[in-house]
């Protein structure tokens, strides 16, 4: 038996409803009012999952960017794309930044500083290692 739907109702701006229209008018189906309303929020829902999925990936591809192992051919489309997270996500890091009081900012700035210096030292390691391993094939 399929379940019935219920009825809500909620008032908005105009300023809101605005937004809601320009939105819908940037669809290629134009929906309605309360499918644009389902479909963002629905979106809303499944965004912490999908946030983390996408910085995973922009993770890995820093990775790889930082430690000059970038797959051939991945380098122009992984510059473009890191390039637009920075955008969209730098805003949203000014604004966030601002609230925050100076002593926060100085322990985040002191963490970064110290995992960066953290992952040059891995990458030093791993550089070292491979040498090794090369020399070590080169002799035998």
């Amino acid at each position: 038996m399929e379940k019935k739907t219920q009825l809500f109702q909620m008032r908005v701006s105009p300023e809101f409803l605005e937004q809601i229209d320009e939105w819908r008018r940037r669809q290629p189906d134009i929906p309605s009012r309360a499918e644009a309303l389902r479909r963002l929020a629905e979106r809303g829902i499944a965004y912490p999952e999908m946030d983390f999925i996408a910085k995973t990936a922009i993770t890995m591809l820093r990775t790889m960017q930082f430690t000059k192992k970038m797959p051939d051919g991945f380098a122009a489309h992984s510059d473009s794309l890191l390039k637009a997270w920075d955008k969209v996500h730098s805003e949203q890091r000014e604004i966030a930044w601002d609230a925050l009081d100076p002593r926060t900012k100085a322990e985040i700035v002191f963490e970064e500083e110290r995992l960066v210096h953290r992952l040059r030292e891995r990458d030093e390691e791993h550089l070292r290692n491979l040498s090794r391993d090369y020399s070590d094939k080169d002799e035998n």
